[in-house]
C-alpha cells in the first residue's frame, strides 16, 4: 500500500509540474518587421539616392555599396540621380527582403 501511495504523489507530482512549467511563448515576429535594400554603384561617377517616403537621401560612391534598412511590407519610391543617369522606381520591400539594386550603365 506505500508503495502505491508513494507511486500516485510521485505522479502527481510530474503532472503538476509538466502542466505548469509549460508556458506558451510569444513568438517574436520575423526581423522585426523589417526588410533591406543594398545600392551598389557600378557607374563611373557618384550617385545621389533618394528614399522618397523617409526623406533619406545619402550619395553613393563609384564601386561603393550601401544596405538601408525599411519598414517591411509596403512600397518605397526610389529616385537615382547622377551624371547622365535618371532613374525614378517604385520598390516593394517585404519583411525579412534583402534586395540588392545594382546602378549600372544601360
Amino acid at each position: 500500500m506505500k508503495k502505491v501511495t508513494i507511486f500516485l504523489l510521485a505522479s502527481a507530482m510530474v503532472l503538476l509540474l509538466a502542466t505548469f512549467s509549460c508556458k506558451k511563448k510569444e513568438a517574436a515576429p520575423p526581423c522585426d518587421g523589417k526588410g533591406s535594400i543594398t545600392f551598389t554603384n557600378k557607374l563611373d561617377s557618384a550617385v545621389s539616392i533618394n528614399i522618397v517616403q523617409i526623406h533619406y537621401t545619402f550619395t553613393l560612391l563609384k564601386n561603393y555599396s550601401e544596405r538601408v534598412s525599411l519598414s517591411g511590407d509596403q512600397p518605397y519610391e526610389i529616385k537615382i540621380t547622377g551624371q547622365g543617369y535618371y532613374l525614378n522606381d517604385t520598390l516593394y520591400v517585404a519583411t525579412c527582403d534583402d534586395q540588392l539594386m545594382v546602378v549600372e550603365p544601360d
